[in-house]
């Protein structure tokens, strides 16, 4: 039961518009500091556990390409580490 619960908020959160505003700070557009982007990153890789959500942001234009770049030009490796594991969640 617990697991329907949990991709229920998560479609949720993406059908509110939750990835557009993680997709933004991660282009930078309202914070342009790592800790943001991790946490950006973050709520991304958990989003894409869900098929609904996974295909809203690999349909999110320069998201995924956004992702790789935090993962190659991100100074803390704990911030690498996530957008590793979203890249990964999202079959990329």
């Amino acid at each position: 039961m617990r697991i329907c619960c949990c991709i229920f908020s998560q479609d949720l959160v993406t059908s509110k518009g939750g990835v557009k505003l993680l997709a933004e700070v991660l282009f930078g557009r309202h914070h342009n500091n790592e800790a943001a982007q991790r946490y950006a990153l973050s709520a991304i890789w958990n989003l894409a556990f869900s098929d609904h959500s996974r295909h809203v942001i690999l349909e999110t234009p320069g998201l995924v390409d956004a992702i790789r770049s935090c993962l190659t030009t991100a100074e803390s490796p704990k911030t690498k580490e996530v957008a590793k594991g979203a890249l990964w969640t999202l079959g990329g």
